[in-house]
């Protein structure tokens, strides 16, 4: 059924339809009847739809005009010339070795990486590394750039020419057919200089690639060689350096000579004093060492716990603890740290960095207490001061300088040949026994 026929349709059949409820059946009529032109709008859709893709068609054609015209009053951007990082390096040519020699990065030279351009040629890669390397003109290390001949070189050092082979065929060099020509990607190439040479007085820089009778020559009018001279020419010329006559001459070289031994005399001396001092620092060394082990040697055995603990802090090496018998004195004390180190040499044992404790004070005094170590410039005396000094051990006391003692202090009598008589005094020559007589020479 339409739209129509079930508007004007009876309950009866719209029942037999089966809206069997009245609400139904009054709601669908109405329906019907207030949308009369539903069917109308199903047949315009193709229309409907044809009209709205028209107006999108439209609209982008509009805008693609758009855009062009605004594309067409701005200027066109030219595109960015294509580039390749390359490395560049310098290479000087050394008379005496007769080959190129790399100049290093302290001198100016090193490698450099650079940005060029792919069809750059020879001439323009030379004047880019004359700028790098020759930076304002010159170099600290070969002088002005106009005192060079300045080549390009490849990977192998080899002289790069004008022209290169790609593909078989000769083409003019530029990086992008060097490139191609060695199937290559990381490019490195070398600037290679030489000192102009020295052209003489008697050829003007104007006769350069003309014959010459002095002895100007061309080198197929492009290089320079360096000019031969004759022997009398050589003569001459070494003549007009000579200094003056033979005597200021022999005064020169008399002065070079006397500075010489002077200077050798003097590094003799040096030696010697420097030699001198090291012996002085080994017999010194040798000296303490001396000492230490003999203090070493003084030292007692640590005996088992339970025992007296002594702590001794020490100038460079800290805290010491050991253990002592109940029976040694601060002497043992004083012996063990000397025999630490060599270093110091003479010191004092102080309680409380104030009282020095002498060596004959028994260990039970300081058991279980921290001494400290002052250095002193004469070492502690092992005898009180009413008791006899000149009893002493080394590392203790003032020690008695053997050399100072002259004869007034020690007489000794020659021994002669025979014996004599009388051995000791109060021995009596006339006791009946011969000295002769005992022993035999």
């Amino acid at each position: 059924m339409d739209v129509e026929a079930v508007s004007h349709a009876t309950d009866d059949v719209l029942e037999a339809l089966g809206l069997v409820k009245t609400g139904d059946r009054v709601s669908l009529q109405a329906f019907c009847k207030t949308n009369p032109v539903v069917e109308e709008a199903g047949e315009h859709k193709g229309d409907k739809k044809r009209s709205l893709l028209e107006a999108f068609l439209s609209r982008k054609k509009k805008r693609v005009q758009t855009s062009k015209r605004s594309v067409s009053s701005h200027p066109v951007k030219p595109s960015k010339e294509k580039t390749r990082k390359v490395q560049l390096g310098w290479l000087h040519w050394n008379e005496k070795a007769g080959k190129f020699q790399s100049v290093r990065l302290l001198k100016g030279g090193g490698s450099r990486d650079v940005d060029m351009p792919v069809e750059a040629k020879k001439d323009e890669i030379i004047a880019e590394c004359v700028r790098l390397f020759f930076p304002n003109g010159s170099s600290k290390f070969l002088g002005k750039a106009t005192n060079m001949d300045f080549g390009l070189a490849n990977f192998k050092t080899e002289d790069i020419d004008e022209s290169v082979i790609v593909a078989g065929s000769e083409v003019p060099f530029t990086l992008l057919n060097y490139m191609e020509t060695h199937k290559m990607c990381k490019v490195r190439l070398y600037l290679t200089s030489r000192c102009k040479p020295v052209l003489s007085s008697g050829c003007s820089q104007s006769d350069v690639g003309k014959p010459a009778e002095s002895g100007c020559s061309p080198d197929d009018g492009a290089d320079l060689r360096p000019m031969l001279i004759t022997e009398n020419q050589f003569v001459h010329t070494w003549h007009d350096t000579l200094i003056g006559s033979s005597e200021q001459r022999d005064l020169i070289k008399n002065e070079q000579d006397n500075a010489y031994l002077a200077s050798l005399a003097k590094d003799e001396a040096d030696d010697q004093a420097r030699r001198a001092a090291m012996e002085h620092d080994l017999m010194e060394w040798q000296r303490k060492e001396s000492l230490r082990q003999a203090r070493s040697l003084r030292v007692p055995n640590e005996p088992n716990p339970p025992c007296i603990t002594v702590q001794v802090r020490h100038p460079t090496m800290g805290l010491l603890r050991r253990g002592f018998s109940s029976s040694d004195t601060m002497m043992a004390v004083y012996d063990w740290v000397g025999s630490q180190t060599t270093e110091p040499e003479y010191f004092e044992l102080r309680l409380n960095s104030v009282k020095c404790l002498p060596p004959t004070t028994p260990v039970t005094e300081v058991d279980r207490q921290t001494l400290y170590m002052a250095e002193c410039e004469v070492p502690p005396s092992i005898c009180d001061e009413a008791e006899d000094k000149t009893v002493e051990f080394r590392g203790f006391g003032q020690l008695l300088n053997c050399s100072a003692m002259t004869e007034e202090h020690l007489e000794v009598e020659c021994i002669g040949e025979t014996l004599p008589e009388q051995f000791m005094d109060g021995d009596s020559s006339s006791g009946g026994v011969n000295a002769n007589d005992c022993f035999t020479l």
